[in-house]
């Protein structure tokens, strides 16, 4: 229990930041998931700019559907 709120002694103007805000960093936990995720389906290419395409077309996500009728026709 002491080593607990020494802890939270230790985080306090944190604490109170988020109490005040109630911002935390989920979403950029999320985008770090699928840049991640684009690492591993860029490997076959030899370039940065191909890697970051990919990372546009996964967060931007666009609606392939528009440009093609096929797109995962169930």
């Amino acid at each position: 229990m002491i080593n607990d709120a020494k802890t939270i002694k230790s985080y306090w103007n944190e604490v109170i930041n988020w109490m005040e805000s109630k911002i935390n960093n989920g979403i950029l936990k999320g985008f770090d998931s699928i840049v991640q995720a684009s690492k591993a389906k860029a490997r076959e290419f030899k370039t940065f700019e191909c890697f970051r395409t990919i990372i546009f077309l996964l967060l931007g996500k666009l609606g392939f559907r528009i440009v093609n009728n096929c797109y995962l026709r169930i």
